[in-house]
């Protein structure tokens, strides 16, 4: 049985970020069920920074991971990691299916975001309908993020530093014994006092077979897919596209355009798959909007976000069970929050004073704990 001071279990982005932080101080065993790192959540990420989701907790996250991969250690990644693309929410003269209060964003109105005219919502994307628009909200500085550098970089790192990323490694048992948890997997047995639960989806799944209450964790689908975009219209340049009621989204993506329905379906955690009444809803709210048609998909996919009940993550310590921590929980922000919630988490582990900058902002050790959900 091999022994270290951490086990993470998952190897996704945020795994694999925990494991970047720890690995200088702590010897850090990686374990990921499937073949290779990020085949789930984090390889099916619509790849996309906003600071304007999440409210204050995890928008300062965001801030935090955002002054990460706009400047990466040396040597962390061999490319840029973002790249400018606002996001342009569509506001419709039919507000009967509007899902946002627009008044409640007076807060960053001016600052993150910026009310625009219907004239220049079709200069940024022509392929709009005018007489569905009143006015549309701008953030000109969200942008692209290479999710594969991110999670390459987190997981290149981390390996120079000295963690064993272990692959095809489910767990099938896990129990605490004389102060360690005992580990044993499908690619072998392992021990550490203390067991990080970064598996996403399967997060309440790992707990009850770690005999630990589960918080109610909720996985959710969300659909997306691949189309073309006219012929002899160049989409490159046109923002994150979405309307007030959430009923889509699209931007461009590697020559072609990807759209989503926006949808938080609750879904058992599993190898998600797309469903054909999903792709067939998004194509008609998109058309509904816009003068696209969308008669063929070049690629489809679904993947899952996964919510607490209050949609912030949990992240610290079960109050119940001795050397087991949660890091689960982060919805569609995962990868965006990635560096900011992974050096909270590794300050929290490592028994260190909350980061400056997300104190500043009031995140405490007990924001995020998983304590808040009861003992």
């Amino acid at each position: 049985m091999q022994e270290f001071d951490v086990a993470i279990v998952g190897a996704g982005a945020v795994g694999a970020s925990l494991a970047y932080r720890l690995a200088p101080y702590r010897r850090v065993l990686l374990l990921e069920r499937e073949e290779q790192p990020g085949y789930h959540s984090t390889g099916r990420s619509a790849a996309h920074y906003t600071d304007s989701i999440g409210g204050s907790v995890v928008q300062a996250l965001s801030e935090e991971t955002r002054s990460f991969i706009e400047a990466p250690p040396v040597g962390f990644a061999a490319a840029p990691l973002f790249r400018n693309r606002p996001t342009l929410l569509l506001v419709g003269r039919d507000t009967s299916n509007a899902h946002f209060d627009e008044a409640a964003l007076a807060h960053v109105m001016g600052r993150l975001l910026f009310r625009v005219d219907v004239d220049e919502c079709l200069r940024r994307c022509p392929v709009l309908r005018p007489e569905k628009l009143r006015h549309g909200i701008l953030e000109p500085t969200a942008g692209d993020i290479d999710v594969g550098l991110i999670h390459g970089g987190y997981l290149a790192g981390a390996r120079r530093a000295g963690v064993t990323l272990v692959c095809d490694a489910e767990v099938t048992s896990l129990a605490r014994r004389d102060g360690v948890w005992r580990i044993a997997t499908s690619a072998g047995d392992f021990a550490a006092p203390v067991v990080a639960n970064c598996t996403g989806a399967w997060g309440d799944e790992l707990a009850r077979l770690a005999g630990v209450a589960p918080l109610g964790l909720q996985p959710c689908r969300r659909t997306a897919f691949l189309f073309r975009a006219p012929d002899g219209l160049d989409s490159s340049s046109w923002p994150l596209v979405g309307d007030d009621g959430e009923s889509f989204y699209f931007k461009p993506e590697a020559g072609l355009v990807m759209g989503s329905l926006a949808d938080e379906t609750p879904s058992p955690s599993c190898d998600a798959q797309p469903e054909e009444i999903d792709l067939a809803q998004a194509a008609d709210n998109i058309m509904a909007w816009t003068t696209l048609d969308l008669r063929r998909f070049e690629k489809r996919w679904a993947g899952l976000r996964s919510f607490l009940p209050d949609r912030l993550p949990a992240c610290g310590w079960d109050p119940r069970a001795e050397g087991f921590f949660w890091d689960v929980g982060q919805g569609g922000a995962g990868i965006q929050t990635s560096a900011g919630l992974s050096d909270y988490a590794a300050s929290i582990i490592l028994d260190r004073e909350v980061p400056a900058a997300l104190a500043a902002a009031g995140v405490r050790w007990e924001t995020l704990s998983p304590a808040r959900f009861g003992a």
